[in-house]
């Protein structure tokens, strides 16, 4: 039914939506003219959308997914998402228990009612006697709790307690992940609601707990109570939560990116998809736009037309906040904006847009809850650990490509406010298919993924999303350490205890103490090189050397001897830390379990994908888990722990080494970090280091490829090689580095083709002259002109806001030439790409007056790129700058392979004389 009439399927079919009579608003002179608000009816005008059901009894309900946890201003309280799979509907739960912010201190009751700011605020609640045990100290200590109204008389206002409480203790943690913490809280598992109370669902994992008791026997009582904790939360069942991804498209001039802080240009096009099949797009006639409605050619999109624009965005507000999840790609910085921006400019009223800001840049809806794929991706451990580096640049075009085998529409011809109806609809809507099935491939990896990553670091998925690993790692060990009932101590506590400056030198500008060793290379080519990696080295030394704050440097007697190499720091004997338990957790259940059955033949194809994602996701924690320590912006900074752990692993790199060539006869040929290549070595060798190193160094060796053969120069980390099963790994090597213009990747993956082929020396001089050839044809085109402005040119993309750049970076000299131009009318913020090209000459420019630039307006600076977008046709380019790049990136491979660049560009030697 529609507006109380009977709609049939032809109806629903039909092109033009049902006539809408637009709400009247105020006729402006000019554009400049603010116009009135008014409140349109919130009608959708098509029948078949997404409508979750609700949930009849509140009472009693099973099977509720825990997606989000935040607090709620209005109602003053903690308040649970819950996703419920059979109705397909959100349902939020508000805290029945009376929880109320608080901060810790160590002052006496008598000191504290003596602070009026405190006693005598109206958001003032009660003070609590309690009991903490201090990890640094090693000892319980009376404290007291006081607690306050609201989140902000605890902290981040002037007026707040924490201000006049001194020393206050985890007065700085968010009030939501207070509340996950104190109430042990598992983010993305399953609750129910019984008589009102909420309860966790357990999870029965019947046979497989014995199997466990048996493989982790021998670890200590801490990791085998994670174990009974966590390992029924991993065997969770994990949602196909319902959920809807969009994009949308802006009417800009060709070349003119929107701006989405006064959003001039209309929003033409918005597609929506969902994973229930559906797939709309609300498009805006454009009369200067030859529209042939009847050449769409994917039926089972639903296309709607509009008059008005405002027609057009109060319908998808409408649809896209019913949804439980709704997915974007980039949304927080330019979709969500531009959306809010243009519906207030257009008189809607804020309050009737259900697209909220929270925070500096990140935005949610009323009613769904916003992911932005764009932000997990980005992270560099999930490109790394948890997909191998299959992507490089964290574009929708490069993911789409590289993760789904298909990319974005090109349309280089024609501009967006261009396109004709159906190229439009094509094209919005191909944008919201590949962030859908971003989420869909391989069986929803991605999603299962963010659960599992949830489950373990106990953040909600707003938070989970928007928060880099450190972040995931400090709300683990938040929960952690309110589990064992330890106060959390502040970092300023930690630096003071154990000490803020390293006792190491670093070797790298810009590091704080010494890090990985990285043996030095011996250039050539080496057939039958096998690479054998210490398992989850850094991890590994984290949890058997028992390194955490709490641990390192203690005041045993008896832990005096039990000192780190090279830095001289002991460690604790007594107790183990807790670090320790939480990372050597993660790093057991992953080589002991979740890995061999990733790969196990004889379990059903489902569960050994169900164990990759986990093992990825373990992967992820233990990669970024070991560094953490050393970053100033982690709550838990220490720097001992962190130079004693790359202490630790130089100390074994280095014993590896001796004992392969002193002990085995064998040659080391190179080392990094936690590997050591061995050239040629026997099986029985192999079996001899491996027992060596589980015995003297408590860390298991494995091989983890071997290459056919291997090309070294004679820098470190700088190398190439085929392995015996055909892949080619490059490491360090200019040509595959994200910023590296187009041209010399493309030549550079044809020069690695060649050397595929290679199979035995004797066809490496045939190799070596398709090589040289391949490049003097890249360089011809460079000499010659015969290439485009893109095949020169250098694409980044900004990870973090312009503002936030302090040196004149070739980024920002590229920004703020775009931004000083007359033309150019968008904004530059996180997810921008800038495109420019090496200049042969440098040439200066003033710094234009803008916000963005962290640089004196009115200055005349150098600049050494020029953007592509202000490149003007016709414009002579110049190519010498690139051969110049050229050379510096195949270099390194030509010499390796017995050439050199004057074999391509022509130049004699003396020795071609003689």
């Amino acid at each position: 039914h529609y507006n109380n009439k009977t709609v049939s399927l032809e109806d629903f079919f039909e092109t033009t939506p049902p006539p809408k009579k637009a709400p009247k608003k105020k006729v402006v002179k000019n554009e400049k003219e603010e116009l009135n608000t008014f409140n349109p009816p919130i009608t959708p005008q098509f029948t078949d959308y997404f409508t979750p059901k609700p949930i009849k009894n509140e009472k009693n309900i099973d099977n509720l997914f825990l997606l989000d946890v935040q607090y709620n201003g209005k109602l003053n309280l903690a308040q649970l998402i819950f996703y419920h799979e059979k109705t397909q509907s959100l349902y939020y739960w508000n805290d029945n228990t009376n929880h109320k912010p608080y901060l810790i201190t160590m002052l006496s009751e008598e000191s504290i009612n003596s602070i009026d700011q405190v006693v005598k605020s109206k958001d003032y609640l009660k003070i609590e006697k309690t009991s903490k045990y201090l990890p640094i100290e090693e000892q319980d200590m009376e404290v007291i709790k006081v607690y306050g109204d609201n989140p902000l008389a605890i902290g981040g206002s002037g007026t707040s307690f924490r201000n006049f409480l001194n020393p206050s203790f985890e007065a700085d943690i968010r009030y939501h992940f207070n509340y996950v913490a104190d109430k042990q809280l598992t983010p993305a598992t399953y609750y129910k609601i019984e008589n009102g109370e909420l309860k966790q669902i357990d999870q029965n994992i019947g046979s497989v707990k014995n199997e466990l008791e048996i493989e982790f026997k021998d670890e200590n009582k801490e990791e085998k109570e994670m174990l009974n904790e966590y390992m029924p939360l991993l065997f969770q069942k994990m949602p196909d939560v319902t959920r809807c991804a969009y994009d949308i498209e802006i009417g800009s001039d060709k070349n003119r990116l929107p701006n989405i802080t006064t959003t001039p240009d209309p929003i033409i096009s918005i597609a929506l998809v969902d994973n229930l099949g559906r797939k709309i797009c609300w498009v805006l006639k454009r009369p200067e736009v030859d529209q042939p409605f009847n050449q769409i050619e994917d039926k089972s999109v639903n296309v709607l037309l509009y008059d008005s624009e405002l027609d057009l965005l109060v319908d998808f507000f409408h649809i896209v906040d019913q949804y439980p999840i709704a997915l974007s790609f980039n949304g927080d910085n330019f979709d969500n904006p531009y959306l809010i921006n243009r519906a207030k400019k257009l008189g809607l009223d804020y309050n009737d847009i259900p697209i909220k800001q929270k925070g500096r840049s990140d935005t949610t809806f009323n009613n769904s809850i916003h992911v932005d794929l764009y932000l997990f991706f980005r992270q560099a451990s999930i490109r790394l650990y948890a997909f191998g580096g299959k992507y490089e640049r964290s574009s929708l075009q490069e993911l789409s490509s590289s993760l789904l085998g298909e990319g974005k529409i090109d349309h280089p011809e024609v501009w967006i406010n261009e396109m004709d109806l159906k190229t439009l609809v094509k094209y919005n809507v191909k944008d919201a298919e590949l962030t859908l099935q971003l989420t869909q491939f391989d069986n929803n990896v991605v999603l299962d993924l963010i659960f599992i990553l949830m489950r373990i670091c106990k953040m909600p998925i707003f938070d989970f999303i928007r928060t880099a690993v450190s972040g995931w790692l400090k709300m683990w060990l938040i929960y952690e350490h309110r589990k064992r009932n330890f106060l959390i101590p502040r970092k300023e506590d930690i630096l003071s205890a154990k000490g803020a400056a390293p006792t190491s030198d670093a070797i790298i500008e810009g590091k704080k103490f010494q890090g990985a060793i990285v043996l030095d290379p011996k250039p050539g080519v080496w057939w039958n090189v096998h690479v054998l990696d210490f398992a989850s080295l850094y991890p590994s030394i984290i949890k058997t050397r028992n390194l955490s704050y709490e641990t390192i440097l203690c005041n045993h007697e008896d832990c005096s001897d039990n000192v780190v190499p090279e830095v001289g720091h002991n460690i604790c004997t007594k107790r183990v830390g807790l670090f320790a338990i939480v990372l050597g957790f993660v790093r057991d259940t992953r080589v002991k379990w979740f890995k061999p059955r990733s790969s196990d033949s004889n379990l059903p194809e489902l569960e050994r994908r169900n164990n990759d994602v986990i093992q990825s996701s373990l992967k992820v924690l233990i990669n970024a888990g070991y560094g953490v320590f050393g970053s100033d912006t982690f709550d838990f900074y220490c720097p001992p722990v962190a130079e004693s752990t790359t202490a630790y692993a130089r100390d074994a790199i280095k014993s590896t080494k001796n004992y392969v060539e002193n002990t085995l006869g064998v040659d080391v040929l190179y080392g990094d970090t936690d590997s050591v290549f061995l050239y040629g070595p026997t099986e029985e060798q192999i079996s001899k280091l491996l027992d060596w190193g589980l015995e003297n160094i408590g860390v298991e060796l494995g091989t983890d490829y071997v290459f056919r053969y291997v090309v070294f120069s004679d820098r470190k980390k700088n190398y190439f090689g085929i392995t015996t099963n055909g892949n080619i790994i490059v490491k360090g090597l200019m040509g595959k580095k994200s910023n590296t213009p187009q041209i010399i990747r493309k030549t550079f993956t044809n020069v690695l083709n060649i050397l595929k082929n290679v199979n035995n020396p004797d066809e490496f001089p045939i190799a070596r002259e398709q090589i040289v050839n391949t490049l003097k044809q890249m360089v011809n085109k460079l000499e010659t002109g015969n290439f485009t402005p893109e095949d020169i040119s250098v694409r980044i993309t900004l990870s973090k806001k312009l503002s936030d750049y302090s040196t004149w970076t070739q980024t920002v000299q590229a920004a703020a030439q775009l931004l000083g131009d007359d033309n150019f009318n968008e904004e530059i913020t996180v997810g921008s790409t800038i495109e420019y090209i090496k200049l042969k000459t440098p040439k200066r420019i003033v710094v234009p007056n803008h916000k963005d630039l962290a640089f004196p307006s009115g200055e005349s600076q150098k600049v050494s790129v020029k953007p592509v977008l202000l490149i003007k046709e016709g414009e002579k380019l110049d190519g010498k700058p690139v051969i110049e790049a050229a050379e510096s990136t195949f270099s390194q491979i030509l010499s390796s392979i017995g050439s050199s660049w004057n074999d391509v560009m022509g130049v004699m030697s003396l020795d071609d004389f003689f």
